[in-house]
C-alpha cells in the first residue's frame, strides 16, 4: 500500500511540473513503474494501476521515453502494458501516430500468444484507441509536424488484426467503424485514387476470410462509389 501511496503522490507532483527531471531520475521512475506493471508475483492490481497512471502522466513531457519503454516490453503480452498503451493513445493521440505502425506490427506477431480473456480485452482496447487516434490525426491533418501516414496505409495495417480479432475472438466489433470512416473521408482523393481503392476492395471480395469479404462489399456500397446514396 505504501508503494501505491507513493505513486499517487508522485503522479500529483508530475501533473504540476515534469520539465526539470534529471535523466537518471526519469529513467529510474520509468523502469520501476514498468517493472511493477509486469510483476506477476507481488504487485497487486492497485499497484499496477498506480504505476500505469504515473507513466501516462509522465508522458506529457517525456512521451518518447515512456513509449520506447512500452514498445520494448510489448514483445511479450502483458495486460497492463496494453492498458497503458491504450491510455497513451487516448491522452496523446497525435503524439502516438508515428508509433502506430510499429505498435500494430508487433501486436500482429503476438496474436497467437494472447489467450486469456482479460488480456484479449486489453489487446482490443489498444486497437480501438489507436483507431480513434488515427481518426483524430486525419481530422487534424495540418497540425502534425511529422510525416503523414495515408489512410490506406492505416487500413492495410489494421485490417488483418481486425479480421483475426472479430472472427476468432467474437468481440470488439466497433473496430469496423474507423475502417469504414476512411472510405468516407473527404481527403481520400488526395491519398488514394478511387480506381486503386476500388481495385483493392474488389480483390478483397475474393478473400477466404468472410470478415474481409463483408468489409470490402460494404466499402464498395459506400457513398465513395455510390454517390447517389
Amino acid at each position: 500500500q505504501s508503494r501505491v501511496d507513493i505513486y499517487c503522490a508522485l503522479e500529483k507532483v508530475l501533473q504540476q511540473d515534469t520539465q526539470g527531471l534529471e535523466r537518471r531520475l526519469l529513467e529510474k521512475i520509468i523502469t520501476l513503474a514498468s517493472n511493477h506493471m509486469r510483476d506477476t508475483q507481488e504487485a497487486t492490481n492497485e499497484l499496477k494501476v498506480a504505476a500505469s497512471n504515473t507513466l501516462v502522466t509522465l508522458a506529457r513531457c517525456y512521451f518518447n521515453d515512456v513509449m520506447c519503454e512500452l514498445l520494448y516490453c510489448l514483445e511479450l503480452p502483458e495486460e497492463f502494458i496494453f492498458i497503458t498503451l491504450g491510455n497513451l493513445s487516448s491522452a496523446y493521440a497525435l503524439e502516438c501516430i508515428p508509433f502506430v505502425g510499429m505498435i500494430l506490427n508487433v501486436m500482429i506477431s503476438m496474436l497467437e500468444l494472447v489467450k486469456d480473456s482479460r488480456m484479449r480485452q486489453a489487446f482490443c482496447g489498444v486497437l480501438e484507441k489507436c483507431s480513434r487516434a488515427v481518426n483524430g490525426y486525419f481530422t487534424n491533418w495540418g497540425k502534425c509536424p511529422f510525416p503523414r501516414m495515408g489512410e490506406s496505409q492505416f487500413c492495410n495495417t489494421i485490417l488483418p488484426l481486425y479480421c483475426h480479432v472479430t472472427s476468432n475472438w467474437l468481440i470488439c466489433e466497433e473496430l469496423e467503424v474507423p475502417l469504414m470512416k476512411f472510405l468516407q473521408s473527404p481527403s481520400i482523393d488526395t491519398i488514394l485514387t478511387r480506381s486503386a481503392l476500388q481495385a483493392q476492395l474488389m480483390d478483397w471480395t475474393k478473400d477466404a476470410n468472410s470478415i474481409i469479404r463483408r468489409f470490402s462489399l460494404r466499402g464498395l456500397g459506400s457513398i465513395v462509389f455510390q454517390p447517389e446514396k
